[in-house]
């Protein structure tokens, strides 16, 4: 969106693995994953609805900038394009602004493991 860019992300996910053959053609196989080994906790996500309302349209509202993951987004974004706070509805009534606008919605997930045991045949 217009609102800005969420930060670069990276993780590092690894597997281990062992198989161990007790009689042809059977084998037991242990695996382990570990995802998010580093234990990154990123926002991935800001909350995108500025407004539940049904707005009227702003022709060329002419206004960038990097408002999400600020304190105040809804402040900065009013501050820096004018037009944005008179917004009204499609029946006349200024809009409400969510108040949850251009903050996390969603993190990267914690470290987690994954055990498995498998019979091949």
């Amino acid at each position: 969106g217009f609102a800005g860019r969420t930060p670069f992300t990276h993780q590092l996910d690894l597997r281990a693995a062992l198989a161990w053959t007790f009689s042809p053609p059977y084998q037991v196989r242990l695996t382990i994953d570990a995802f998010n080994v580093l234990n990154q906790k990123t926002v991935v996500e800001y909350d995108q609805n500025y407004t539940y309302d049904s707005p009227q349209v702003i022709q060329r509202p002419g206004c960038r900038g990097d408002f999400v993951g600020t304190p105040d987004p809804a402040g900065k974004l009013q501050a820096t394009c004018p037009d944005v706070k008179y917004l009204r509805t499609v029946d006349g009534r200024p809009i409400t602004v969510n108040p949850n606008w251009g903050k996390p919605a969603w993190h990267q997930g914690p470290i987690q493991l994954r055990f498995g045991l498998a019979l091949a045949f």
